[in-house]
């Protein structure tokens, strides 16, 4: 073919793919951290969106990710799951003279708070984890971990998402939607790697990254998330993040993960959980399993884990609800 012909050729399957993908482009671009190449990403992408509107190609653009499984109008990071049944829960007590909890009642408060009721296959545990990407390796690992004839396990984390972009995905509002829907007995939270930029309301007010400011309101934010978490009688276990491969990122895992022991200690029903304690205080792409096997457990990227790590991880989770909550034996897998 000659070169001008691959040339147009290059061209219009460029264009195609542009028109194609522009709604993602821009959602991508609005996720991503406040700074010139976002601005700039913004800007270009603006008037290709009004151009799609008005000639009506965002329909085309919607049918083409149907077409390959995706929810073009979905909320960014993802929806949250669909709307679940009512938890099933033991029935009221029928002691004479003593009236049973109703369904919807709290379980019993122990001086560790909330005890972690023993399930069955007619009442299963509710776990759920959320977070972001970190989250959605963990979260299949948990569930392999767990006994799934008495324990349901809700996969909700999203991809890009973090505490510190509430404009972009509310992780409160989120979490509200599935303690309403879901009711969990254990709510299992990791999330922090897309928290280090600034925090940006939907109204549009920014805190910058790393002020004073920035610290106190994001502390507030993690507080409520535990807050909201544990209001219909749940407990939550938030996972620290794990050693980074880049020192500045380390020491940005180090300190928020300050923020999520010190918030966690506040609340009787929640409780840290040190990932470094567990894989090493430090970053190795290879350590050994449960089993005693040197395995490859961290990703190249430097930050996530390898379908290993997060299997070693699952295990230390469970391991630990065990040990620290009274997590039921026949709940494990």
């Amino acid at each position: 073919m000659a070169a001008g012909r691959v040339l147009v050729v290059l061209l219009v399957g460029l264009l195609l793919w542009t028109v194609l993908f522009a709604p993602t482009l821009q959602r991508n671009a609005q996720a991503s951290p406040v700074g010139a190449r976002r601005s700039a990403a913004l800007a270009v992408l603006a008037p290709i969106m009004a151009m799609e509107r008005a000639l009506g190609l965002v329909h085309v653009a919607d049918a083409f990710q149907e077409a390959l499984g995706r929810n073009p109008n979905a909320a960014p990071g993802g929806d949250v799951g669909p709307p679940l049944p009512p938890p099933s829960l033991p029935p009221p007590s029928t002691s004479p003279g003593k009236p049973g909890p109703t369904p919807t009642s709290t379980p019993p408060m122990t001086p560790a708070g909330v005890a972690i009721r023993d399930p069955t296959a007619r009442h299963r545990l509710r776990v759920v984890v959320v977070g972001d990407s970190l989250a959605e390796g963990l979260g299949p690992a948990v569930a392999n971990d767990l006994r799934t004839s008495v324990v349901r396990v809700s996969l909700e984390g999203r991809i890009s998402t973090g505490l510190a972009r509430p404009d972009y995905f509310d992780w409160e509002a989120a979490m509200r939607d599935i303690v309403a829907a879901f009711r969990p007995d254990v709510t299992i939270v990791m999330i922090g790697v897309n928290d280090e930029q600034p925090i940006i309301f939907p109204g549009g007010r920014v805190i910058d990254y790393g002020t004073a400011r920035w610290w106190s309101v994001y502390r507030d934010r993690v507080a409520e998330m535990i807050k909201v978490a544990t209001s219909q009688g749940g407990k939550v276990l938030w996972v620290g993040l794990p050693p980074m491969e880049n020192s500045l990122r380390q020491v940005n895992a180090r300190m928020l993960n300050g923020i999520y022991r010190a918030e966690a200690a506040q609340n009787p029903n929640a409780a840290f959980f040190d990932t470094w304690a567990a894989v090493g205080r430090s970053y190795r792409p290879y350590f050994a399993d449960a089993g005693g096997t040197i395995q490859l457990m961290r990703e190249s990227d430097g930050v996530h884990f390898s379908g290993a790590g997060y299997a070693f991880l699952a295990g230390s989770l469970v391991r630990w609800m065990e040990g620290h909550w009274g997590l039921p034996h026949r709940a494990a897998g």
